[in-house]
C-alpha cells in the first residue's frame, strides 16, 4: 500500500485546481502524502539592492504531531549564487502526517549570511487553505528577498545566530535527525565558525558556543 500511495496522491494532485485544495486519499485513507513542485528565490541587500552571493537558505516542512507541531517531513538547504539566486528542487509524493503539515511552516524559511540579520520568513497563506493539502510550494516563490545589514553589538549578533542554531520551527527525533544529518550538521559547521570569532570577555559567548557542543553531540548520534 506505502507502494501504491505516492502513486495515487501523484494523480490527485496534478488533478487539483489549487494547491489549497485538500488531500482527498488523506480523508479517505488516512493515508497522507505531500509534495513541492520546486520553487527559486533571489536576495538582495536590503540598502544596496544588489544581489547577495553565498547567502544560506534553509527551508523546512513541519508536521502536526502528536501534541501539536511535530517534525519535520522534508529539510533543504541551499546556497544564493553570484546573482543572489537560490532554488530549491522538487520533492515527493511522500507519506507524511495524517495531521497534515503547519500552514505557514509549508515551509518556513531562514537566511543567513555573516554580517548580515537572520531572517526567518513563514509561508503566507492563502485563504481557504488547508493543512492536508497535498502540493506545499512556497507562496512567495519567484519573489526577492532583502536581507539588512547587521550592526549591533557582539551580545546582538549572538541573538541572530541563536535565531539561526536553533529557530524552534520543529522537534526533532532521532529518526528525523538521522534522516537530514547532513544538512543539519552543514548548518551547524556555519554557525560554529561564527561562534569561533565572538570575543571570550563577553558572556552569552561561552553559553552559547556550549549550546552548540550539545547541538554536536546530538547530530552526531548522542543525546542533548
Amino acid at each position: 500500500m506505502r507502494t501504491l500511495a505516492p502513486f495515487l496522491a501523484l494523480l490527485l494532485a496534478l488533478s487539483a485546481p489549487t494547491p489549497a485544495q485538500a488531500n482527498a486519499l488523506c480523508r479517505w485513507t488516512g493515508l497522507c502524502v505531500y509534495l513541492c513542485p520546486g520553487f527559486t528565490l533571489t536576495v538582495v541587500d536590503a540598502e544596496t539592492g544588489k544581489p547577495l552571493p553565498d547567502v544560506y537558505a534553509w527551508a523546512e516542512w513541519v508536521q502536526y504531531g502528536a501534541h501539536g507541531r511535530g517534525g519535520p517531513l522534508m529539510v533543504q538547504d541551499a546556497i544564493t549564487d553570484a546573482g543572489g539566486r537560490v532554488a530549491f528542487p522538487r520533492w515527493g509524493p511522500t507519506l507524511g502526517s495524517s495531521g497534515g503539515l503547519l500552514l505557514g511552516l509549508d515551509p518556513a524559511l531562514i537566511l543567513f549570511k555573516p554580517g548580515y540579520e537572520t531572517l526567518l520568513i513563514e509561508n503566507p497563506v492563502p485563504i481557504g487553505a488547508s493543512h492536508h493539502a497535498t502540493i506545499r510550494g512556497l507562496s512567495r516563490g519567484g519573489e526577492t528577498l532583502k536581507l539588512r545589514q547587521f550592526r549591533g553589538s557582539p551580545a546582538d549578533w549572538i541573538a541572530h545566530l541563536r535565531k539561526f542554531a536553533h529557530p524552534s520551527l520543529s522537534s526533532v527525533s532521532d529518526d528525523q535527525r538521522d534522516r537530514f544529518r547532513d544538512r543539519y550538521i552543514r548548518r551547524l559547521e556555519r554557525i560554529e565558525i561564527e561562534a569561533q570569532k565572538l570575543p571570550p570577555d563577553v558572556f552569552e559567548s561561552e553559553t552559547f558556543r556550549s549550546s552548540l557542543e550539545l547541538d554536536r553531540r546530538f547530530l552526531t548520534g548522542g543525546r542533548r
